[in-house]
């Protein structure tokens, strides 16, 4: 067994809102520390500080549409799983994700690109993952949003 005495604080890493929500440990002995804000740390023996472990795409963080028989049972696995949000966090995220693509119609740039430019990228985004599309669909036209 292999003990960590660092003076390298995870607070450090870890936004100032956020709470602990889960603490794991691999078989190796590395831990896993789970945060309210859905990141999720390890802590590197080589580089000798924390490293986020972040398996999911900002688009799925977003929309959370992976079922979680989908994800690995390691302790990765465990932990994204316990993350899952509830319901009507999901229904806020996908109408933060409508309210970012009806802004993304408008004219104009972002950060120096098109914003139509952006707008064409986060629609493949979503159409390469049909349960994010299918929770995006417009109520009114039974289209896409976008």
């Amino acid at each position: 067994m292999k003990a960590i005495l660092s003076r390298q604080s995870i607070a450090d890493c870890v936004a100032k809102d956020a709470n602990l929500t889960s603490i794991s440990v691999t078989p190796m002995g590395i831990p896993l520390l789970g945060f309210s804000t859905g990141t999720i740390f390890t802590f590197s023996l080589d580089m000798n500080c924390w490293q986020i472990v972040d398996s999911v795409t900002p688009l799925m963080k977003l929309c959370d549409s992976v079922d979680a028989e989908e994800l690995p049972d390691g302790p990765v696995g465990r932990l994204l799983k316990r993350r899952k949000r509830d319901e009507s966090s999901i229904t806020g995220s996908l109408s933060k994700l409508s309210d970012v693509l009806s802004d993304l119609k408008e004219q104009g740039y972002v950060c120096g690109t098109l914003r139509s430019a952006l707008r064409e990228d986060v629609e493949k985004i979503i159409a390469s993952d049909p349960v994010t599309s299918s929770l995006v669909k417009s109520k009114e036209t039974g289209g896409l949003v976008f």
